[in-house]
């Protein structure tokens, strides 16, 4: 059984990021990018998923999701 994003960590702070309709798929890879080098030990932190238009994060620490909040 899948499990809806919405059921997924449930009680995470969860950001949503418009992505750059000219270059989309470079911008989620900046994204990523950014979350590799910027959350501590993200495997285990934070999750991730996308679409054609956005990038969905859910973060374990508000202390990161405030991060991303500023950044992005």
């Amino acid at each position: 059984m899948t499990k809806h994003w919405k059921d997924i960590r449930p009680g995470w702070h969860e950001i949503i990021i418009q992505l750059n309709e000219e270059k989309p798929h470079a911008h989620k890879i900046e994204i990523i990018e950014w979350i590799e080098k910027s959350i501590e030990m993200p495997d285990r932190h934070c999750i991730y998923t996308w679409t054609d238009q956005i990038v969905k994060i859910k973060f374990r620490y508000q202390r990161d999701y405030v991060l991303a909040r500023l950044r992005w």
